[in-house]
């Protein structure tokens, strides 16, 4: 060993002054300071998204009360006329989809037995044209 290895073997640690507590805690506080930034960052954005998202629900839930309220209403009666049904296109026909409809409301066993239906187009007795796949000018006449 040399002279400088003999001095330092020879000296001791004042032990009155050294808190082995304080150094080790001081350590982990230094430690921990580094990234507390970051984390400030995350909780702030975190807060700010749970106060959004609670505000957001709360409108969610006034208007799906509002919404149940008005599915809850209670249904007008079946047989008062309601604005839709008493209103009639003037330009409908005496067998029009709507007022065959209404007439089979009505009374549903003679509505059938009341509706003349229109006669087809053409010349009466004459059979039909019947067109086939194979034909490119008209009917082929037998």
């Amino acid at each position: 060993m040399n002279d400088f290895e003999r001095s330092l073997a020879r000296l001791q640690p004042d032990r009155t002054g050294l808190n082995s507590d304080a150094v080790i805690f001081d350590a982990g506080f230094a430690a921990g300071r580094r990234g507390q930034r970051l984390w400030m960052t995350i909780s702030a954005a975190l807060a700010i998204a749970v106060i959004g998202l609670g505000a957001w629900g709360m409108t969610e839930r006034t208007q799906r009360r509002a919404l149940a309220d008005v599915v809850r209403a209670p249904a007008p009666p079946i047989g008062s006329p309601s604005v839709d049904q008493s209103i009639e296109a003037p330009s409908s026909s005496p067998d029009g989809y709507l007022r065959l409809r209404r007439r089979a409301e009505q009374d549903p066993n003679g509505w059938l037995a009341s509706w003349q239906p229109e006669e087809a187009p053409g010349p009466p007795g004459s059979e039909p044209i019947i067109l086939r796949a194979w034909q490119r000018d008209g009917p082929i006449d037998p």
